[in-house]
This record gives C-alpha cells, sequence and structure tokens, in this order.
C-alpha cells in the first residue's frame, strides 16, 4: 500500500487531481487510515496509470470513468482507439504547421519583393483565409490544415509552388515586367523545376527536360492550373479572378524574356 503522496509522485498528478478522481467516481482509495490518510494498492495504482494514459490521449473523464465502469471493456481495442486519435492529432498538428509556415514563407516572399508591400503584405494573412465566402474563419482554417496534412515531397513542392503564384498575385498592381514581379515568377519557376524533379526521382520512365522544354512545360502547367474551375476557387478568391490573368500574363513574359536571352 502506498500513501497519496507517494501515488501522487508516482505516477506525477496532484493531490488537487486524485480528490477530483475520488469526488466522480473514477479512482478511490483503496483503503484509508485511522488517521485518514489515502491508501492505494498496486491494482488501484496500475488502474491510475491507464486514467493518465487515456487522459494523455485526449479522453474527458467522465468517458473513461465509463469506459471502465463497463462490463464488455476491451482495453486492448481501447489501445487500438488511443493510437488512431493520436495519429489524427500529430496529422491536424503536422497540417497547422505548414499552414502556418506557409503564411510566413509568403510573407518572406513578398518581403523580399521591391515594392511598396505594407498595405499587401499587411492583409496577406486575411487574404489567405479568404477561401469560401460562405464559410467562417474556423471552417476555412479546418478546411486548410485537412489539405496540408498530407506528406511527400511532391506535395510539399507543390504547397511551394502554390505559394509563389499567389505572391505574384499580390503584386498585380505593377506591370507585368516589372523586376518585382518578374523576381516572383523566377521564384515560381524555381519551384517548378523542383516539383518536376522530385516527380522524375518517383517515376520509372523520367522525363529529361531541356531549358527550353521545361519553360513550356512551365508556362503550360501556370495555364492549365489558373484555367482549372477547382484551382480558380481556391486561388481565385486569395489573389482576385482580375489577378488570375496578371499571374498567366508575368509567367509569358518571364518565358519570352528567357528566350530572348537564349538566342543572344
Amino acid at each position: 500500500m502506498k500513501k497519496l503522496s507517494e501515488v501522487c509522485k508516482l505516477a506525477g498528478v496532484t493531490r488537487r487531481t486524485m480528490q477530483e478522481y475520488d469526488r466522480i467516481g473514477l479512482l478511490s482509495p483503496t483503503s484509508k487510515t485511522e488517521s485518514g490518510y489515502w491508501l492505494y494498492d498496486d491494482d488501484a495504482i496500475s488502474v491510475l496509470f491507464g486514467i493518465q494514459l487515456f487522459v494523455a490521449a485526449g479522453y474527458e473523464r467522465k468517458a473513461i470513468k465509463k469506459m471502465l465502469e463497463s462490463p464488455t471493456l476491451d482495453v486492448l481495442a481501447e489501445y487500438d482507439s488511443i493510437i488512431e486519435r493520436l495519429k489524427e492529432k500529430r496529422n491536424r498538428i503536422d497540417g497547422l504547421i505548414k499552414v502556418v509556415d506557409s503564411i510566413r514563407r509568403i510573407g518572406k516572399i513578398l518581403e523580399r519583393m521591391p515594392f511598396e508591400k505594407c498595405n499587401q503584405n499587411k492583409n496577406t494573412t486575411r487574404d489567405l483565409f479568404a477561401l469560401y465566402k460562405d464559410k467562417s474563419f474556423a471552417e476555412c482554417l479546418d478546411d486548410w490544415i485537412i489539405s496540408c496534412s498530407e506528406d511527400g515531397e511532391i506535395v510539399e513542392v507543390g504547397t511551394l509552388l502554390s505559394e509563389d503564384i499567389i505572391a505574384i498575385g499580390c503584386l498585380n498592381e505593377k506591370h507585368e515586367s516589372d523586376d518585382s514581379v518578374q523576381t516572383a515568377v523566377e521564384h515560381a519557376f524555381g519551384s517548378f523545376a523542383l516539383m518536376i524533379k522530385q516527380i522524375n526521382e518517383d517515376d520509372d520512365d523520367p522525363v529529361d527536360y531541356t531549358d527550353d522544354e521545361l519553360e513550356e512545360e512551365f508556362v503550360e502547367f501556370i495555364e492549365e492550373i489558373l484555367n482549372d474551375p477547382e484551382t480558380r476557387q481556391t486561388i481565385g478568391p486569395i489573389c482576385g479572378e482580375d489577378k488570375i490573368g496578371f499571374i498567366i500574363r508575368a509567367v509569358n513574359v518571364f518565358a519570352e524574356k528567357r528566350t530572348q536571352l537564349a538566342k543572344r
């Protein structure tokens, strides 16, 4: 038998927590001394460890009590449930990290652009969540977290390319040939080239593009995704429908300049 103070130290819980467990009937002392000290036997301590495991996994105390009182409790099945819960938490946390990182990276891209960024950069975070007018901020955030929770290098590079495309749209007050706009397009081209490289590494029959072919693929890719209704629904509300045409024109200017330089 162990005293309450010993059990608290052993399990890493507070005296108040143990008192609360006793109050709601989740776990009571095995016995009490004549002086009123609470005592716990090995079985009670084992139950406490199990309770703390479920608490750490996000179970509410009432749910744990109901579960422990069930005559048909399957502990192994509950452990499987814990694993699934933790995987879901991990996926959401990973997705949230990528969402925050996306906002940070777009902000950094805009900061590198030599243009009057005060209004544009200040509203970047707000604009990123203007995906669906009929949804709340929380709903949009959940959608974004889910979309960012996928694993894989290609998905990661694709996210970078999307951010670069958005950054181009944020410069629409400039002319397509402006240096700041073309710098943003160059960033997007670099992300596209990296994405193609990742695809080739995962492909049994990789395509070896020349520089000219890669530029053509880049222009076609940008035009295709920005003219796709599903993509327009996502990027359009962020950049504005009018900015989609601007992005395409800026990309074409970039390709034309590279072609002219190659001919010299």
